[in-house]
């Protein structure tokens, strides 16, 4: 074994651009700062393959021939360089020109050196991605109807191609196949299908002219600095641990990551990857406890856990592709992610969100819906989603959620178990429930309140009814939100009645939007009313923001709580600002329980 450093410019291949010769089998191998080598060379002949290679200068892999790297078992590509495995645009290497790095068991990059190793990885990509299947397909199958016509793509999706056929239900069910041949409207395999595919499950293209394959042990791109990994195609196959590691804003715009066992490793463990394209398939994990990831396009299918403690992931657009039974697309302490795009198809048995904090949903497509919220997912806010499919369970055991102007009435069951929340002050509300304006629904430990117009003061359009469901201390409540512009007062009136004589008499409190009068936190103001029966009793609350210089923002707490009986409530809010129009004022729900 000898360690060759090159001392100057030129090809791998020539014997001049080494201080002691070509590289050949077991030697390390080191590109020295200022040079540039372009890769020239067919390594496939090596038994063991080169050591560690420190890419000090640019390495590029060439354009015109095919090539093929291996790296001996636990060595590293690394160094503070370049290395260009094609560049974008005109750069990548085209499709007639292979390249092919692998290595023994555990070998990978390191991106960690000093100032940071920069790696660029630019193949030739398919028109099409991924195609849908465009009807059911069976156990024994070899002939599968697609949607998406590839006959006119000379480069891919041609005999010899490998595909993987994800499922919506994750890893079970997703398998990998070659085609034999193509037609227009289907696609016929060398083997037949070994589980049933479904209209909509993915067939996702695995063949590119570059590949890398990390084997056993290692991780494949492990500690990239600040934007220094790009994967913009390519085919990456990932070994038992995470494919990108410890890595800080990696790209990946085009490609596809899959394992080397359908249902195994992890495609990305980093900071703030950005997937800007390409597909994450047949994976154990997709995003995790990568922090702050951002999706804005591409494809996850076919994994168990598309994220699993993905705090701060951000999905604007892309698509996220079923997952495993009764786990979740936002899973396992993914908090404060934010949907705002996209599209989400859910495993029948699983979960939108699930065990994961304050995610914020506007704008997201979840389809072929099963459940939206798990226990254990506090404070989730939905402003704006399109649900579409057959539905289940809305909120299992959900210990608090604010959702505004959704329909949930496809869903089979709106609640489940809200009665056994571990919080007794949690509450799920929902304001403009089912997309009717001004409706309002929302679910405590302690029981029910619903909008109505059966039982009103006069003179009112809207009232509420709370249901209790608790015969011991633990209280129904619902809330409502409202603003105080600066400069403007209001005068809240609040109404409250019940059918029943209660132990626990009905109360409102005025809090600020933040404050939480159910936890002890000594409220603005407050009205309980007496022990009478099926008589609407008022307070009036006031408000003056006249010399305020910004907006108030506040809500009303209505209680009750009783063995048997109903109670009813009402507010109205009236402008009493000097020079105002003296008028009623709506009251908008404000953000909910939680400012985002």
């Amino acid at each position: 074994m000898a360690t060759r450093t090159s001392v100057g410019d030129g090809n791998w291949s020539a014997a001049g651009t080494w201080d002691t010769g070509i590289p050949a089998d077991t030697d390390a191998v080191v590109i020295a700062s200022g040079h540039t080598v372009v890769f020239d060379a067919d390594q496939s002949g090596f038994g063991t393959g080169i050591g560690d290679l420190t890419i000090n200068g640019t390495l590029n892999v060439s354009t015109t021939t095919s090539t093929n790297m291996r790296i001996t078992a636990a060595k590293a590509i690394r160094g503070t360089g370049t290395f260009n495995i094609g560049t974008a645009g005109a750069g990548a290497i085209p499709f007639a020109v292979k390249f092919t790095l692998t290595g023994g068991a555990g070998w990978g990059f390191n991106g960690n050196d000093t100032t940071g190793l920069t790696v660029n990885i630019y193949g030739t990509e398919p028109t099409n991605k991924w195609v849908q299947f465009s009807g059911a397909e069976a156990i024994g199958q070899t002939e599968l109807s697609v949607g998406t016509d590839v006959t006119g793509e000379a480069s891919y999706w041609k005999a010899g191609d490998e595909v993987m056929a994800t499922s919506y239900k994750g890893s079970a069910e997703t398998e990998t196949l070659t085609i034999a041949s193509v037609a227009a409207s289907a696609i016929t395999m060398t083997g037949a299908l070994t589980s049933a595919k479904v209209t909509g499950n993915y067939l996702v293209l695995l063949s590119r002219n570059v590949t890398i394959t990390f084997v056993a042990t290692t991780n494949g791109f492990s500690g990239f600095k600040d934007g220094k990994l790009h994967i913009g195609s390519g085919r990456i196959i990932a070994a038992n641990n995470n494919c990108i590691n410890g890595c800080t804003n990696p790209v990946m715009s085009g490609g596809v990551v899959q394992p080397t066992a359908i249902g195994s490793q992890t495609a990305c463990y980093a900071s703030s990857l950005q997937l800007t394209g390409g597909s994450i398939v047949g994976l154990l994990r997709g995003i995790y406890s990568s922090n702050y990831a951002t999706m804005s396009g591409g494809l996850i299918a076919g994994t168990n856990e598309p994220t699993n403690g993905a705090a701060g992931f951000t999905l604007t657009g892309g698509v996220i592709y079923g997952y495993k039974d009764n786990y979740g697309a936002i899973y396992n302490g993914s908090h404060y992610s934010r949907l705002l795009g996209g599209t989400i198809v859910s495993n029948a048995n699983g979960y939108l969100i699930n065990n994961s904090n304050f995610v914020y949903i506007n704008g997201t497509t979840f389809h072929n819906t099963a459940n939206l919220i798990s226990s254990e997912s506090h404070g989730t806010v939905i402003k704006g989603l399109t649900i579409t499919g057959t539905a289940g369970t809305v909120f299992y055991r959900t210990p608090s959620a604010t959702l505004y102007g959704i329909d949930l009435s496809d869903f089979t069951t709106e609640m489940n178990g809200y009665v056994n929340y571990t919080y007794p002050n949690g509450i799920v509300e929902c304001f403009d429930y089912n997309g009717v304006s001004g409706a309002y629904k929302g679910w405590t430990r302690g029981g029910l309140a619903v909008s109505q117009t059966s039982v009103m003061p006069s003179g009112y359009s809207l009232a509420y009814l709370i249901t209790p469901a608790s015969t011991s201390a633990v209280p129904a409540f619902f809330n409502q939100y409202f603003i105080v512009p600066a400069g403007e007062s209001r005068s809240i009136e609040v109404q409250l009645r019940k059918s029943a004589s209660m132990v626990y008499l009905p109360k409102v409190y005025l809090s600020y939007e933040v404050g939480a009068p159910m936890e002890g936190e000594t409220p603005l103001d407050s009205f309980t009313m007496t022990d009478s029966t099926d008589t609407w009793e008022t307070d009036t609350f006031t408000i003056d923001n006249t010399s305020g210089a910004s907006d108030l923002k506040y809500k009303l707490v209505f209680v009750a709580n009783a063995a048997s009986g109903n109670v009813y409530a009402a507010y109205a809010i009236t402008d009493t600002t000097p020079g105002g129009s003296g008028g009623a004022v709506s009251i908008q729900p404000t953000s909910g329980r939680i400012s985002l």
